[in-house]
């Protein structure tokens, strides 16, 4: 928090402060807890901050090894006196010199002057006990812009451009007096730098144009590579395209007593948009509970996403059964980046079977394989004849093409597979079963329908997948309902029997 004179309470790790008290004696506390583990202590920055625009000089003399330094920051504070400005607190040797600038009649030590956007102009003092030669020294003269700085020397006239390490070297008397201004800081108007950085990781389209006010002047785009673009006698705005990620630097002409204007530039682009993801495996073939958990990096967020799924899902991470699957983030920029196929698979068995033929006679039995032996397997042979058998064989005794269904169950899962079987016939009389029966779930339960006369007997059998009646019962019409009370979740097969005529239809029930 400010406190007097613009005093703040955020410092650097090993930055030292000098505090002064205005009563008899002074004491004062810091607790542990006001330790911060941040580098944001303001003008000094950290290893990890980038340089900030300042002007730092510093004065030296061959009288004595003394020195002093003062600084001017752009890029907080005010032209007046604030909360970002350090006042200059003399407490040195008698005969070490001091330099300051001079705000609002007040000396600084840092000068937080705000944004250079206007030609400036700052008083700066010089206060010595020894009278002698001494020399300022520009240390840092920071990205401060296309501007020209120069030090005027109130007591001769000299102007000296402040251009790299420059120096100048004047005369002092002990008796001046220090709160009057020996020179001025002046800047010129910086031309105006704009800076665009790219939209995308992977577009080189970062541009920066510049502002040539006055007469025409050379301007000179490069890099640490080398000149990138010369564009000769320019007068308004001009530009360089087509930038990516980088240090660059932009050079004016200029005849002015600084010369050529040059200052550098950074273009920030974001990191590339990309996304990687986690999958896990559906538990059944059946089942919707396979996940891809998506990770977006790079980009600008807020992001959207776009999945192939069947529903289009819209949110970051997808929920979905055994398939593959891309997925299209886009983020707030419009920069698009699509995945290759993220695979989810199924955790449960896997039904297959095979038959020694898949075209046999009438009555000739066809021997059938399973590859599968941990739980159970269920039959149909597409005339409503069922088998619980692991490999079972068997006939038809008419002839068609018979669809075979495969359902096995290992306690957690369900998965089924059909092949067609053709009969054809041979000198064997056919008996064609009765068909057009059918069975559905409702919420009342399983509704059963037959096609049989209404006067002839027709018994119904309900069983499980392993072949298990759970409910018997004599038909008196040709429509009925099984209640789906007690039934578990799974297949279950209805059978009628008309005569010597069997019918039996599938019917999954989910709850």
């Amino acid at each position: 928090m400010p406190g007097t004179n613009g005093a703040t309470n955020i410092l650097q790790s090993g930055q030292g402060f000098w505090m002064q008290t205005t009563g008899t004696p002074g004491t004062t506390t810091v607790s542990e807890s006001a330790k911060i583990n941040d580098n944001s202590g303001g003008l000094f920055g950290g290893s990890v901050q980038a340089v900030n625009p300042a002007l730092r000089i510093q004065l030296t003399s061959g009288i004595n090894s003394f020195s002093d330094e003062a600084m001017v920051v752009f890029h907080e504070g005010t032209p007046g006196f604030d909360a970002a400005d350090a006042i200059k607190y003399v407490f040195a040797e008698d005969d070490a010199p001091q330099v300051a600038t001079l705000v609002d009649g007040m000396a600084i030590a840092i000068n937080g002057y705000g944004a250079l956007d206007q030609a400036m102009s700052i008083p700066v003092s010089v206060n010595v006990a020894v009278s002698g030669t001494y020399t300022l020294t520009v240390l840092q003269a920071g990205e401060i812009g296309l501007t020209c700085i120069t030090l005027e020397d109130l007591a001769t006239g000299i102007i000296t451009p402040l251009v790299g390490s420059a120096t100048y070297s004047f005369t002092i008397d002990a008796a001046d007096d220090e709160t009057v201004g020996r020179f001025i800081l002046h800047a010129t108007a910086p031309l105006p730098l704009n800076v665009m950085d790219p939209l995308c990781g992977t577009v080189a389209d970062g541009m920066a144009t510049v502002n040539v006010t006055g007469a025409a002047a050379d301007v000179t785009w490069s890099d640490d590579g080398g000149v990138l673009l010369l564009q000769e006698g320019v007068s308004g705005e001009t530009a360089i395209t087509g930038l990516s990620s980088g240090t660059y630097y932009v050079r004016v002409g200029s005849t002015g007593v600084c010369g050529d204007l040059g200052t550098g530039f950074t273009i920030n682009a974001p990191f590339e948009l990309e996304a990687a993801g986690i999958v896990d495996n559906a538990t059944c073939a059946a089942s919707t509970d396979g996940s891809v958990d998506l990770l977006v990096m790079g980009g600008v967020g807020p992001f959207s996403y776009a999945w192939s799924d069947a529903n289009n899902t819209t949110t970051e991470d997808l929920m979905a059964g055994a398939g593959s699957y891309v997925v299209t983030v886009t983020d707030a920029h419009g920069c698009n980046w699509t995945s290759d196929a993220f695979v989810i698979a199924e955790s449960g068995p896997v039904a297959e079977f095979g038959s020694d033929n898949t075209t046999v006679l009438v009555n000739n039995p066809v021997q059938f394989s399973n590859t599968f032996e941990e739980g159970t397997s269920f039959w149909e042979f597409g005339d409503g004849a069922i088998s619980d058998e692991q490999a079972p064989s068997y006939s038809w005794n008419a002839p068609g093409t018979y669809a075979v269904t495969l359902t096995i169950d290992d306690g957690t899962c369900i998965a089924s597979v059909s092949h067609n079987i053709t009969v054809e016939v041979s000198t064997s009389v056919a008996s064609i079963a009765a068909a057009s029966n059918r069975a559905w779930v409702t919420p009342q339960g399983i509704v059963v329908e037959h096609v049989y006369p209404a006067n002839e007997q027709v018994q119904l059998e309900l069983l499980d997948a392993t072949g298990r009646v759970f409910v018997q019962r004599r038909l008196s019409s040709s429509r009925t309902t099984i209640p789906a009370e007690g039934l578990s979740t799974g297949i279950w097969f209805v059978r009628l029997t008309h005569g010597t005529d069997h019918a039996i239809m599938r019917v999954p029930l989910i709850r």
